[in-house]
Parts: structure tokens; C-alpha cells; sequence
């Protein structure tokens, strides 16, 4: 046991273990971010050219996956007349005279469909509409794949391998240390143990794997350089048709609306506020014993989930 307790680390001193570590814990962290990108094969990739007319359904997946396709897709819904937006109720519900055609898209058809009839809050219409786009949402994995935009299984098995094995050294050399201080019998451990938990949250989400390769990235970059004038001109010029509000919700996300004819979309589309006792949604509570309508909890459904591939 000599080795374990008085050898180079059992025989360190409690400060300089804690800061040898927290030096450990930083350089593995770095050698492990700078050996990531070398796992991916689309790093030197160029990405392909961005249309002139984007796919915004295809760029909206692209960026941060199925609950971003619903948004969308509730949102050119209503704005394309099929949906009646209430704001006063945070409701959306099919139109009086909604246009004759149907929606030119088949994300948005089964949407429109999976709404049916009745009225919905806004947040319930999401998860519908989020669960009805399974099937495009899979097309659409499947193209960004073949274009290698999205991070391939086997570069995933090897994200998180290396994930894994910098923890397995990291907390390796922390549990070395504490056994060797628990054998000594000292229990002032404390700041060992809040730094191994540290250091796994921080290697976790430092080397957590990536959704999108390197040349999806880099597509993804490319397109925002390319997209951000039109972001930029949308509250100023209230000319911009749809179209442009679709790609720039495609790309930017909710908040790129936030001072244009359609921020609405930034409140309306956001996850309810959950209050102190238990309430949810943008409408509140009312009477004493709970939400509005004699339940005990609020209605409205929660946010969307993921919807996988083919």
C-alpha cells in the first residue's frame, strides 16, 4: 500500500493535488477539443452551394431539428390563411375562408391535417403539428445525410469514445486520489469530490458529441453570412414578403423575428413559463384551487419532441 499512499500522487498535499488537477482537468479538456475535429472526416469538406430558393423546412431541420420544422410549419400555416391565430386566447384554430388549395408542402398538409377541427393553444398545435412531421422530418434527415451535413454514426461512436476515455483519465486520477487520502483516514474531501463532479459536467458539455459534421457547419455558417442582410432588413423594410420571413425563422431561429411584422411568433411559440404552484401557460390561473376549468393543473400541452428518421 506504500505506493498508493506515499507514492508521487497518494503523497501530495491536498492544495497541490487540487491544483495539479485542476490543471489536468484543463489540458485534457484542450488536447481533447483539439483532437475532436480530427474524427471527422467532412472537416476539409467544402459545403455544397446554397440555392437561391432554399428549402426553409430542409434549413430549419438543419439547425436544430424537428421542433424547429414545427414552428415553422405552424407558422406558415397561419400565415398563409389555413390557421386563425387568436392572440387575446393563444389559440390557433382552422380559418373561416381559408385559401382553396392545399398547402404546397406535405409537412404542411399532414399538419394541417393532424390539427383537425377544434381549436388548440398554440403550444398544444406544436407538439401536434411537431409529431405529424415525423415522416418529412425523416426525408429530410435522410438528404442532409447524403449531403454528409449531419455528424455520421460512426464519427458519433468515436465523439463519444473520446468523450469516454478523457473521463475515464480525468476521474480515474480523482478516484486515485481519494482512495488514497480515505486510506490515510482523512475525510476533508470535500472539494475533491465537488471537483471530480466538475470535471465531469465540464468535459461533458465541452466534448458532448456534435449533431451537425464539420461541413454541415460550415453550410449552416454559410448560410446565416449569407442570409443575414435579409434578417436585417426584415424589420426595417416591412415589404419582405413570407417567403423571407420563412428562411430567415429557417435560419435565425425565433428571436430573428423579434422588431418585424411577426413578432408575435417570438412570445406565442416560446415553451410556457411554469409558475410557483404549479400553473402553466401565458394565460395564468384562475380561482383559487387551480387553473381555469376546475382542474388541477393547466392545460396546453408542453413542447416538442424529437422526430427521428425513416
Amino acid at each position: 500500500m506504500d505506493w498508493l499512499l506515499h507514492g508521487p500522487i497518494g503523497g501530495m498535499s491536498g492544495p497541490d493535488f487540487l491544483l495539479l488537477y485542476a490543471v489536468v482537468i484543463v489540458t485534457a479538456a484542450m488536447l481533447a477539443l483539439l483532437a475532436r475535429p480530427m474524427l471527422d472526416p467532412t472537416r476539409d469538406a467544402a459545403p455544397p452551394r446554397i440555392p437561391e430558393s432554399p428549402d426553409a423546412f430542409a434549413l430549419a431541420y438543419l439547425r436544430g431539428g424537428a421542433g424547429e420544422v414545427a414552428q415553422l410549419a405552424l407558422f406558415t400555416l397561419i400565415e398563409r390563411g389555413y390557421l386563425w391565430h387568436d392572440a387575446m386566447a393563444h389559440t390557433v384554430a382552422p380559418a373561416p375562408n381559408p385559401p382553396e388549395s392545399e398547402p404546397p408542402a406535405r409537412v404542411l398538409q399532414r399538419s394541417l391535417a393532424a390539427l383537425g377541427d377544434q381549436p388548440r393553444r398554440v403550444h398544444e398545435a406544436l407538439a401536434v403539428v411537431n409529431a405529424a412531421c415525423a415522416p418529412a422530418c425523416g426525408s429530410f434527415e435522410s438528404a442532409l445525410r447524403e449531403e454528409r451535413l449531419l455528424t455520421s454514426q460512426q464519427t458519433l461512436r468515436c465523439q463519444f469514445g473520446l468523450l469516454a476515455v478523457t473521463l475515464v483519465l480525468v476521474e480515474g486520477l480523482g478516484l486515485f486520489k481519494l482512495a488514497a487520502a480515505l486510506a490515510k483516514g482523512r475525510t476533508n474531501v470535500g472539494f475533491l469530490l465537488l471537483m471530480m463532479v466538475a470535471a465531469a459536467l465540464v468535459l461533458g458539455f465541452c466534448l458532448q458529441p456534435r449533431r451537425l459534421s464539420a461541413r454541415g457547419q460550415a453550410y449552416l455558417d454559410r448560410a446565416r453570412q449569407r442570409f443575414r442582410r435579409l434578417r436585417d432588413r426584415l424589420g426595417r423594410e416591412p415589404g419582405h414578403g413570407l417567403n423571407a420571413a420563412q428562411v430567415v425563422l429557417a435560419v435565425f431561429g425565433l428571436s430573428s423575428l423579434a422588431g418585424t411584422a411577426w413578432a408575435w411568433t417570438v412570445t406565442e411559440f416560446r415553451p410556457p413559463q411554469t409558475s410557483s404552484n404549479g400553473c402553466s401557460g401565458s394565460t395564468g390561473c384562475s380561482g383559487s384551487s387551480g387553473c381555469s376549468g376546475g382542474s388541477s393543473g393547466c392545460g396546453g400541452g408542453g413542447g416538442c419532441g424529437g422526430c427521428s428518421g425513416d
